[in-house]
């Protein structure tokens, strides 16, 4: 009798070091999957079971192993945890709400042990009072802004160097046009990231 049954999560286990209970050879093809999780899509018979995505191998199931459920990734709001979609909000960072056409910034109370909105109709509102519809992370935004500057910068320099090289006119007017080309590109692109959110209507 099988120990898996079909739709079971599996882990390869390295089935050079273990003894077959069916007639199935491990070759060293199949060291690449040794780890690998994998769901079983059929059972062979004889201790012999197809994986997903594997159709040109069998397996032993003594080389395989049960793996654990996949975390249910958690959708929307959860009041309880303070979460969005798994993530957990922090201060600083902006939400989106229900019947509201823009985000707010959210902080914590003075002992730091609630996380509110500021000045909701004048009131500091707990954010476990509203149905929260989007997140927009500060320590995201913060990385993406200093991703941008160190790609400009790059290219800013680069294209300094270009200048400083013997060009003549039109090569110097191409050099001048795509470096304020990449100055717009680079303000126009850390506005929206300024703006992380705040375009978000309901």
């Amino acid at each position: 009798m099988l120990k898996f049954k079909i739709g079971d999560r599996v882990r390869i286990l390295d089935g050079s070091k273990i003894k077959s209970k069916s007639q199935i050879s491990w070759t060293e093809s199949t060291d690449g999957f040794i780890g690998n999780i994998f769901i079983v899509d059929a059972l062979v018979g004889d201790g012999g079971i197809s994986l997903d995505n594997e159709p040109d191998y069998y397996w032993d199931e003594n080389w395989l192993e049960l793996a654990e459920p996949e975390p249910e990734s958690k959708k929307g709001f959860e009041p309880e945890s303070l979460t969005f979609d798994g993530v957990k909000i922090e201060e600083g960072d902006e939400v989106n709400i229900w019947g509201q056409p823009k985000t707010f910034t959210v902080c914590k109370s003075q002992d730091k042990s609630e996380i509110i909105f500021i000045n909701y109709k004048s009131d500091k509102i707990p954010l476990g009072c509203f149905n929260v519809l989007d997140h927009f992370p500060k320590a995201k935004k913060d990385e993406e802004l200093k991703k941008l500057e160190n790609e400009f910068h790059v290219k800013e320099k680069i294209l300094k160097d270009w200048i400083t090289l013997s060009l003549n006119d039109e090569q110097l007017d191409l050099v001048v046009d795509n470096h304020d080309k990449a100055i717009d590109n680079y303000y126009q692109a850390r506005k929206t990231l300024e703006n992380y959110g705040q375009s978000k209507k309901n």
